[in-house]
């Protein structure tokens, strides 16, 4: 955890991840905290959930905001765990027994968008950066948002629409991370 060169240990304390994605298992052990077991996921947004309350200013979703609330929803789509599996690795804690393996913040607040069973747009996960930058705001935190969209839309050239929303939401203690890797074997 210390890296190379580095003067102390950056676990993610004091940072919120926010993971966009979709298959989370919200009671999964490596979103805990080591010492305490209290669940460091803050926020849930599940854009395409209905029966609940949408997120203020967004309109659509259900909005997950107490750790009760979280744990008693337990996952977003349970045939599914790619969310999980990216949520770990960026953020996931040493609670599993003998792991070896955590994420890369351990100590980070997490926050998760689902995408659910809605039709990814560039509209979707533009609220969803906001969603989790609001929260982050409203902490008085850096953020680091992952994105493992699996969509190939817009020029690539970073003059598309959600590119130029994605840079206008960036800025100081604010950093997009943007997944490739699920297409890596094709051609697009």
């Amino acid at each position: 955890l210390t890296g190379e060169g580095l003067s102390m240990p950056y676990t993610g304390k004091g940072v919120v991840v926010g993971i966009i994605d979709g298959g989370f298992d919200y009671t999964h052990p490596a979103f805990t905290n080591d010492e305490t077991g209290i669940t460091r996921i803050k926020r849930v947004w599940e854009q395409g959930s209905t029966e609940g309350t949408a997120p203020t200013g967004f309109g659509y979703g259900i909005e997950l905001t107490t750790e009760d609330a979280i744990l008693a929803a337990k996952a977003d789509i349970t045939t599914q765990s790619h969310g999980s599996h990216v949520a770990a690795i960026a953020a996931g804690a040493h609670r599993v027994k003998d792991n070896l393996y955590y994420g890369i913040a351990p100590d980070a607040e997490i926050v998760l968008v689902s995408k659910g069973p809605i039709t990814t747009n560039s509209a979707n996960i533009s609220d969803a950066i906001a969603y989790i930058y609001n929260y982050a705001d409203s902490v008085g935190k850096p953020c680091v948002i992952n994105m493992s969209l699996g969509w190939h839309q817009g020029p690539h050239d970073g003059t598309s629409p959600f590119d130029l929303v994605a840079d206008q939401l960036q800025g100081e203690g604010r950093i997009l991370v943007g997944s490739m890797g699920n297409y890596g074997n094709d051609a697009v």
